[in-house]
């Protein structure tokens, strides 16, 4: 897969591509310690996002018009950036990518009568957008994401959640 890895996958050598929350949880499933089904989302999905979409322009755009570092201008930045991120293409192959992870790494769950056979366990997405332009470690866990629409909802959330008000404060 080219954009996306289980986290059995993940190796010790890939920060810049997962991120160092994925790394690490890797390293705890590796030592038998009991981790949730995990899909991560490498950070070259997010840079090719950036790239088919021509969203690097329309994000500096967005930063250079944020002129005063206020709550109300940052929350606007936010929101534009947001937009744009859930409107993007998707680049070629990753919602298929997508969709056999989450058939891998999910199974369907019975719990007594509460949960139908056909019911999926939630996983958990850690989404790295680390770039080399940034030294921040952006990443991003969702956790308990059930079906794969939500999934799709929630990686574009975690790309957009790298642009959140509380992160541009600090930056």
């Amino acid at each position: 897969m080219l954009y996306l890895k289980p986290l059995s996958a993940v190796t010790q050598h890939e920060l810049q591509a997962v991120g160092y929350k994925a790394q690490d949880l890797a390293l705890l499933a590796a030592h038998q310690m009991p981790t949730p089904p995990t899909a991560v989302v490498l950070s070259n999905a997010f840079e090719e996002v950036l790239r088919i979409g021509n969203l690097k322009y329309k994000i500096d755009y967005l930063f250079s018009h944020a002129q005063e570092m206020v709550q109300q201008s940052l929350v606007n930045l936010y929101t534009g950036v947001r937009k744009a991120l859930y409107d993007a293409k998707l680049p070629n192959g990753f919602e298929t990518e997508l969709r056999e992870m989450y058939d891998t790494i999910t199974k369907p769950v019975a719990l007594g009568e509460l949960v139908a056979d056909n019911e999926r366990s939630p996983v958990r997405v850690i989404l790295s957008t680390n770039r080399l332009d940034d030294p921040e470690d952006n990443t991003t866990i969702i956790q308990a994401v059930n079906g794969f629409d939500e999934l799709l909802s929630a990686v574009r959330e975690g790309w957009a959640l790298a642009y959140a008000p509380t992160l541009l404060r600090v930056r």
